[in-house]
């Protein structure tokens, strides 16, 4: 408390001087504290990178829950593990893995095969999706278009504008070219153009607004987009 000319006042900057905040530092990471691989991790940190097909939000709204929730609490009590999400996106998929910036990589088939040949890893567990009521252990990819557009037909692609996610995504750029290469066509030289969204349902929005013309998707990807309420099915045809 200081005097002043009109009284006693408060001096606040000496009362927020006396708060103590307590912030709980994060452990370190498991793979800094215990180097050798014959190490049995404790009371350290796991960092799971994933590739984050819709964005980084859509990610951790679907896999943050296991990867770091559950993952979390079901190892935390023997372990002391702390696990943390990374979403990252094709790029850094390899990036991350390439430089050692992570402990394990979630990503699509295509993805892992050419990690596992470059960077030696090896597989711990497979995911199976579950869709209204029915587990699924495969997944295909999609071609389509606006309902109302000129392009319908695989030979309309010649002339079309088309959205993929990446060159090294599986379900909405890589099993679309092997198909659609059986049928004569390279998609990297026989379109009129072909844009890399890095995003499966910014493929959807560009497709529904008329940036592109067709769109590649993995299946059930414009089904959740419905779901959502971004979209409805009649916008659209698959070719």
């Amino acid at each position: 408390v200081s005097t002043g000319p009109h009284g006693p006042m408060v001096s606040w900057v000496l009362w927020w001087l006396c708060l103590l905040w307590v912030v709980e530092a994060a452990k370190p990471l498991c793979r800094e504290r215990f180097p050798s691989r014959t190490d049995e991790w404790r009371e350290c940190r796991v960092q799971i990178g994933g590739l984050a097909i819709q964005g980084a939000s859509a990610f951790m709204n679907s896999l943050g829950p296991t990867f770091e929730g559950y993952l979390t609490s079901v190892f935390n009590a023997s372990s002391g593990l702390e696990f943390e999400a990374l979403p990252l996106n094709f790029n850094e998929n390899f990036d991350y893995v390439g430089g050692n910036r992570l402990d394990y990589i979630y990503s699509n088939p295509a993805a892992y095969t050419c990690m596992m040949v470059e960077f030696k890893i090896a597989t711990v567990a497979s995911l199976m999706n579950y869709r209204k009521g029915n587990a699924l252990d495969q997944f295909a990819g999609v071609i389509f278009s606006r309902v109302d557009s000129n392009f319908s037909t695989v030979n309309d692609l010649r002339r079309a504008h088309v959205a993929a996610v990446s060159i090294s995504g599986l379900g909405a750029m890589q099993l679309q070219e092997a198909e659609l290469l059986k049928m004569g066509i390279n998609i990297m030289t026989d379109v009129e153009q072909i844009t890399f969204t890095g995003n499966q349902n910014k493929i959807v929005q560009e497709v529904q607004n008329g940036w592109a013309d067709v769109g590649f998707v993995r299946t059930d990807m414009i089904d959740r987009s419905v779901a959502k309420g971004n979209t409805k099915w009649e916008y659209f045809q698959v070719i």
